[in-house]
């Protein structure tokens, strides 16, 4: 597809800046994870911006690499390790919605600007409820002739 590097480059970027910290969830069965019993009714925290930084299931995880997503590559993916909106029935209604906006939006956007990451390093994260860039996102926009 014309669009699939655009998606690709908003896939990784929701990995490396995930819009969430984590998942809750309610056991349903006794389990084991860890050594530690599970019990139906605990409470049970996914760190999904842990597992998107983990190198147990990227490699090099702190690197933009939008190829992860195309080809071979997004088809070597372990399941359940990419956690933006969650996973399964449980998952934000509005992922896919997002996915779709975003996609049409940036590569609208690219056709008329240039935007300039003006800031002296990387940005950090705010940890809230939602994870938002720490100080703002210092960009110069460029218009294309």
């Amino acid at each position: 597809s014309a669009l699939a590097y655009t998606r690709a480059v908003i896939q990784e970027t929701m990995r490396i800046y995930p819009p969430i910290w984590g998942l809750i969830r309610v056991a349903a069965q006794h389990d084991e994870i860890g050594g530690r019993e599970i019990r139906p009714g605990d409470r049970i925290v996914m760190f999904a911006y842990g597992v998107h930084h983990s190198p147990k299931y990227w490699d090099e995880p702190e690197e933009f690499r939008p190829e992860r997503w195309m080809g071979d590559a997004a088809k070597k993916r372990v399941k359940y390790t990419y956690l933006p909106f969650g996973a399964g029935k449980r998952s934000c209604i509005g992922g896919a919605m997002s996915q779709v906006e975003n996609t049409l939006a940036l590569s609208i956007l690219l056709r008329r600007f240039r935007p300039e990451y003006v800031g002296k390093e990387p940005p950090g994260i705010n940890g809230t409820v939602t994870l938002t860039p720490k100080g703002g996102l210092p960009f110069r926009i460029h218009e294309l002739s």
